[in-house]
């Protein structure tokens, strides 16, 4: 800082200057263009908690309105140009909104509505105000007071001095005094004469010249930016976030200093080399943020002091990191020595093209927040400040990281009109891998190339363009044709075949051509085009496959969404996907998502032709599927043509019988990435797709007499819904049609197989175990099974569950935990890499870089967390988790999501959620520690997760404990949550049976359930949320036809799914059962009489 006069900001006797700064010139310029436009909004949200009194904080607020002049200035025009008008103080506003008595829940939702709304409501800067404050009142106690500022008036150092004073304020207006502010050296308009005047830092010719000189020839953009959108506004800015952990944190500040320079420059350079391998520009200009206050007497003072200064980052020659670093480090210490020229001055001089929404001599941006929080000292109150989110983008990119006690947060804020998600994805991966590599080794050349290709770094790849994949893969992918092209094969081939059957119905390929293309121009009409995320969220239908087709023949990538899923859930699966467009129909979807109605779909545009739109290919993006992940938030995984074509091909070729076209039946849910391999294998072949309904697939009976009257041939199952399947099979003695069996998504029992193979060998049908991950592509490793495994299985000397080998085109490993190769009998995790390896998790860049790493024979593996031992002749067999995940019913699930559900409760201070067993049957328990004072009641915890998460992820038991367990180094004991979790005491106070029914129902399920006693199953109770399953559902289903001596479909106990609602179906086939009991009475007696009478 350099202190007052010597050149420097004076006070101006009089009035203030009607001139405007630099920086506020250019806002105004912006504002009478896009006066909508928010960009230039700085919205903050202070929690106030404790007895607050509105009438002292409008009194604060008035001190600080009179203190500075430029919060009470307007901007009008004199000849075109801006003037700054100063306006007498005038009693400030302080809007008061009364929420008291609403709920929580509602509460917080209408904060969050008047928060954004508050936000993005454009400022009149010819009228003013330039500072909008709005108190919001939850209770006695609890206000939220939303602070709004045009950055016209203010800047982030402002908002310290706005707070500090108005605390001051409101502490003087307490006690009844003046606030005894240090008078100011002197008035923004002060500053903003100074920069014009003659010796002023816009004048400074020898500065100009030195900023010119490092800028001459620059390529201001970005080549891979799209351009900016016409209209007024760009919409809402997106964000990638992710945290560098403090280890890394800390290599990152060594680096610095062993390199001579600061963690802002190593951060920046890590940065320019993300953008350099993204597209390829070795010359690069970013904007970065000068606080702009060098002279002592602008300190104390609000006001738009902070500008951007344009930073010439020069990557050409392919340099180590080092060299970047020193390059980067000379450059910024040039820049701010000479901050004080206005950007305006350097473009006046330097004339570079203008674009409308674009900075001119940047469009992206970096700054490194290093201040510390902001916060407010009321008498009583507690005062939490977090600004909230941007409402638009003032740069295309603009990265800010923020350093925690923990670690280092990256923020990547991008406009979406300019910058795909995938685009930034791929940037903000870049950036944390070369943190990683340039640190731990700043010799190394840049870890990205000119092509936008990444090296093995592990790094996200969501490149829309042809050639993003590696070519240095191990196994590359072959496919050479997108998959929409081989289903136009088949209908070329055989138009009039059948392609899908629904309940008696069949679409032919002709009909699905014709119904997909029509969807398919509806799509291409909304910009749906290469790389853009379309959700589906429909039931289980031919609509399904259509709907896949379409978005497929319009370029784009489709996300399933499951229509069962609570509305909660379906929300943050549209979010962390940063979905904008789905199909569904009525009814089906709850998300702030725009909705392609299948009920109602437009006529075809005017001109009907094919759907058009760039080319696609196989890199492009096919489809992505929502998985559970440990935040608390799912994650995205995006898997492209090419990577679900060579594993297509992989499966045919190792786990199907000679043949084709054939028979496929479809009878997962449209969110499990098994149905998306039964539905484009089937398809692409030109075969005959079954798709099974919901019901049929849960009731194994019915599923039998389905698949055997459509003939089905390659069926797909997880072990455990293929072990409730398999007696009704054997019951008729032949396999029928079936030819091949797949076995995928859960551990495989293969002792359970003994009776299928003595009954019909292991020939016809061919029975295979397939290993795989949804994060290399459905499938990665066979096996097929035989009768001798099963034998060996049931006498213990089997290896378990066998997995086999990788598919043809894949590899995999068994690593220790040092990342090295294990031999034969080692036991590690397993690493899959090849042609089915996804890009990784859309906008997860730091879990992609710690999830998908470099082979050391080259290319990308996908580190699993399954275990598995390697087995003489290289086989492995699987060995369970080495982490938190767990595998229930086939479904994935992340513990540290429900935990996080389970955390935000009420009453609830920490849980923990662990796979529990009882009888051999797993469910989950959650654990859970109330906090001080509360209660938790289990079934009202249950319910409101239900209304959040997938019910499989809901625990069937909810145990409250004082304290969770903790193991020797202070983490939670899994093991020994786990081992009490098959001793749980049964729970108290159900509803009790009513009748002999109910308590005979309740009895049975208790010894399903392996519960002590029917006291621990109220009739009320949903037989899913007491831990069961499909397996129970039919066990019980056959103990009910045995007790109670009726015959009933399976489908009737889905339907029903809990005691009372069974009780009374099973009373009625009683009655049904007296009733014809009596009628073949009736009909007996009246074969002995004859027609006329009794017989004499």
């Amino acid at each position: 800082m350099t202190g007052a006069g010597a050149g420097g900001p004076v006070r101006r006797p009089g009035p203030p200057p009607p001139v405007l700064s630099y920086a506020q010139e250019r806002m105004w310029l912006e504002w009478m263009l896009r006066p909508g436009d928010s960009a230039y909004h700085l919205p903050l949200r202070l929690e106030l908690t404790g007895p607050l009194r509105p009438a002292a904080l409008r009194g604060a607020l008035d001190v600080v309105i009179r203190r500075h002049d430029v919060l009470r200035t307007r901007y009008g025009s004199r000849r075109g140009r801006p003037v700054a008008i100063v306006d007498d103080p005038m009693p400030p506003r302080l809007p008061l909104i009364d929420l008291c008595g609403l709920p929580a829940d509602v509460g917080t939702a209408m904060v969050d509505a008047i928060a954004a709304a508050e936000a993005a409501r454009p400022f009149d800067l010819s009228t003013g105000p330039v500072l909008r404050v709005l108190l919001v009142r939850l209770d006695a106690d609890r206000h939220i007071l939303l602070i709004t500022r045009h950055h016209v008036a203010s800047d982030g150092w402002s908002l310290g001095i706005l707070l500090s004073e108005l605390g001051a304020g409101y502490r003087a207006g307490d006690a009844g005094r003046p606030a005894g502010l240090a008078p100011l050296p002197l008035r923004y308009a002060d500053y903003a004469a100074w920069q014009r005047e003659p010796g002023g830092p816009a004048l400074d010719e020898a500065a100009l010249s030195r900023w010119t000189s490092r800028l001459d020839g620059a390529t201001f953009g970005l080549d891979l930016l799209a351009d900016p959108p016409p209209s007024a506004g760009s919409g809402p800015a997106r964000s990638i976030r992710c945290r560098l952990p403090a280890t890394l944190a800390a290599t990152l500040a060594e680096t610095a200093r062993t390199l001579g320079t600061t963690t802002f420059v190593v951060l920046l350079g890590a940065y320019a080399w993300a953008l350099y391998g993204a597209g390829g520009q070795a010359d690069l200009v970013i904007g970065t943020a000068v606080a702009g206050r060098t002279w002592v007497a602008l300190e104390p003072l609000i006001g738009a002091f902070a500008t951007m200064v344009p930073l010439r980052l020069d990557l050409a020659g392919a340099p180590t990191f080092a060299v970047l670093v020193r390059r980067t480090h000379a450059t910024v210490r040039a820049a701010l020595a000479d901050q004080d020229v206005p950007p305006e001055r350097i473009v006046e001089e330097l004339q570079p093209h203008r674009t409308l929404g674009d900075h001119p001599l940047f469009a992206v941006a970096f700054t490194l927040q290093n201040t510390p929080p902001v916060a407010i000292e009321l008498p009583g109150v507690h005062g939490e400040a977090r600004p909230d989110a941007a409402v638009m983008p003032k740069f295309a990119l603009a990265l800010t990281a923020t350093p925690h006690d923990d670690g280092l947060d990256l923020v990547f804020e991008y406009d979406p009109h300019r910058l795909t998600d995938q685009l930034a994805a791929r940037i903000a991966g870049n950036t944390y891998a070369a943190l990683v590599s340039g640190c731990a080794a700043p010799d190394r050349v840049a870890p990205t190339t000119p092509d936008g290709t990444a090296d093995a770094t592990g790094l996200v790849h969501l490149d829309a363009r042809p050639g993003g994949g590696r070519s240095a893969d191990v196994h590359p992918p072959t496919a050479t044709r997108c998959l929409p092209d081989l289903v136009a094969d088949a209908v070329a081939r055989q138009p009039d075949a059948i392609a899908v059957t629904w309940h008696g119905n069949h679409l032919t390929y002709r009909e699905l051509e014709r119904r997909s293309a029509r969807l398919a121009r509806h799509l291409r009409a909304r910009r749906v085009g290469p790389e853009t995320l379309v959700g589906i969220c429909l039931d289980r239908s031919p609509d399904l496959v259509v709907a896949a087709l379409a978005v497929a023949r319009a370029g784009g990538a489709y996300l399933p969404i499951d229509p069962a899923d609570p509305a909660r859930r379906q929300e943050t699966v549209c979010a962390a996907a940063g979905l904008r467009l789905a199909i569904s129909r009525q009814g089906l979807l709850c998300a702030p998502v725009d909705q392609l109605l299948l009920d109602d779909l437009p006529p075809d545009p005017e001109h009907p032709g094919p759907p058009g739109g760039p080319r696609v290919t196989p890199a492009n993006a096919l489809y992505a599927i929502s998985t559970s992940g440990s935040t608390g938030e799912p994650k995205t995984v995006v898997v492209t043509h090419a990577n679900l074509a060579a594993v297509i091909d992989a499966v045919r070729a190792a786990a199907l019988p000679p043949g084709g076209p054939r028979v496929w039946s479809m009878t997962h849910a449209p969110a499990f990435d098994v149905s998306v391999f039964e539905m484009w294998a089937a398809l692409t072949e030109g075969g005959r797709l079954v798709v099974v309904p919901p019901d049929v697939a849960r009731a194994p009976d019915e599923l039998c007499r389905h698949l055997r009257a459509e003939q089905v041939a390659v069926l797909s199952q997880t072990p455990s819904a293929f072990a409730q399947l398999a007696p009704f099979v054997l019951r008729d003695g032949t396999p029928g049609s079936l030819r091949a069996v797949l076995l995928a998504g859960e551990a495989c029992d293969v002792a359970a197989l003994d009776g299928w193979f003595t009954a019909f060998g292991d020939r016809r049908p061919v029975l295979t175990n397939l290993y795989g991950i949804t994060e290399t592509t459905v499938h990665a490793m066979v096996r097929p099974l035989t009768a001798g495994d099963a034998g060996a299985a049931r006498s213990g000397t089997g290896p378990g569950s066998p997995i086999g080998r990788a598919l043809p085109g894949l590899l995999v490993r068994v690593h220790n935990p040092r990342g090295d190769e294990l031999p034969e009998g080692g036991k590690g995790e397993i690493v899959v890499g090849g042609s089915g390896v996804t890009r990784g998790y859309l906008g997860r860049p730091g879990l992609t870089a710690y999830r998908f790493r470099p082979l050391a024979d080259g290319g990308r593996g996908y580190r699993s967390g399954d275990v598995a031992r390697v087995l003489p002749g290289g086989e492995l067999a699987y060995q369970g988790r080495g982490d938190h995940q767990l595998k229930l019913r086939g479904h994935r699930i992340e513990p540290g999501e429900i935990e996080s559900a389970l955390s935000a409760q009420p009453g609830v201070r920490s849980a923990a959620v662990v796979l529990g067993s009882t009888r051999d049957r797993p469910h989950l328990v959650g654990y859970v520690v109330a906090g001080a004072g509360t209660s938790v009641e289990e079934n009202a915890v249950r319910r409101r997760l239900a209304e959040r998460l997938p019910r499989y992820m809901v625990p069937a038991r909810i145990v409250v404990v004082d304290e969770l367990p903790a193991s020797r180094n202070g983490k939670v004991d899994r093991a020994e949550l786990t081992r009490r979790s098959g001793s749980l005491p049964d729970p108290i106070g159900r509803d009790r049976p009513r009748t002999p029914t109910e308590a005979t129902l309740a009895t049975i399920l208790a010894e399903l359930l392996g519960f002590e006693s029917a006291a621990a199953i109220g009739v009320t109770d949903n037989l899913f949320d007491l831990g069961g399953d499909s397996l129970v559902v039919t066990r019980f289903h056959a103990r009910i036809v045995e007790v109670f001596r009726v015959d009933a479909p399976v489908r009737r106990v889905y339907q029903a799914l809990d005691i009372a609602s069974l009780a009374a179906t099973v009373d009625e086939w009683v009655a049904e059962r007296g009733r014809q009991a009596i009628r073949d009475a009736l009909a007996e007696v009246t074969g002995m009489t004859g027609e006329d009478g009794w017989q004499q």
